[in-house]
């Protein structure tokens, strides 16, 4: 009896200290769980069919402008800051760009400006400055008018038929000045390159500024007024042949061979 009493407590005692299973929390309860940021919100509404924008590009899923890339790869601009949610808030300033330049032998010249991105400009928010010559300081000084979409702006010795906005004053530019655009202060644009004088004209690559009409390809913006500027790159001009002038669009099209435009994201 003795002996078998002693066996018995002897495997009782390894049986009792294993005592019940212990209990393994809920995925998410232990503490010091690992952190992954906030959850994301899933839009449950069906109509959209699946296709909900992407917050890294934007509202519409389209890439800003303020991204686009110059011909020398480089960004146009800074890029735009996060707002709450994840998602880009918009420029606060208008990306105002010259989309077509318009110089002529006598006193009617022409710029076009349109809006890239941001909010509408009022009147006089958005500046025009022309530098002469291969100066660094400002020759005239442009208030704009209130741009909407886009806006012609012309000398007030453009004939009225032209149906333009004569906010340019007198003959106020020729083929080799840089024109410099800010909104806010800020440089949104610039045609040429300050501080250097190209002789009669900004040349390159079989296309000369001098008395000419020049389209804007689509999709640029050049933010540094002081770099090289060759407008071959970011500019076409409509041809005549056979008595046959290209039409805008059609001229626009030949942007794809140029250094990314076109193909670019605008």
């Amino acid at each position: 009896m003795t002996h078998r009493f002693r066996l018995w407590v002897f495997l009782a005692g390894p049986l009792g200290a294993c005592g019940p299973p212990l209990e393994v929390p809920e995925r998410g309860e232990a503490d010091g769980a690992a952190y992954f940021g906030p959850e994301l919100t899933v839009d449950e509404d069906s109509s959209s069919g699946g296709n909900r924008p992407n917050p890294w590009l934007g509202g519409g899923g389209s890439v800003p402008p303020e991204l686009v890339e110059k011909h020398d790869g480089s960004t146009g601009g800074a890029a735009v800051g996060a707002g709450s949610g994840g998602s880009a808030s918009p420029p606060v300033n208008a990306r105002l760009i010259i989309s077509r330049y318009h110089e002529t032998v006598r006193g009617a010249k022409y710029l076009e400006f349109t809006l890239q991105g941001g909010r509408p400009p009022s009147a006089g928010e958005c500046t025009l400055d022309l530098f002469t010559n291969g100066r660094t300081t400002v020759y005239r000084h442009v208030s704009l008018p209130a741009v909407t979409d886009r806006v012609l702006a012309c000398t007030a010795s453009t004939p009225p038929a032209e149906g333009c906005v004569p906010a340019l004053g007198s003959a106020l530019f020729n083929g080799n000045d840089a024109l410099v655009v800010r909104c806010g202060g800020e440089v949104t644009d610039s045609f040429g390159q300050v501080g250097f004088d190209p002789g009669v004209a900004w040349l390159g690559d079989g296309l000369s500024t001098k008395d000419q009409l020049l389209l804007r390809c689509p999709g640029f913006a050049d933010r540094d007024p002081h770099d090289a500027f060759t407008p071959a790159l970011e500019w076409v001009t409509p041809t005549t042949q056979a008595g046959k002038t290209e039409t805008d669009a059609e001229a626009l099209a030949r942007c794809s061979g140029l250094g990314g435009a076109g193909g670019a994201s605008p």
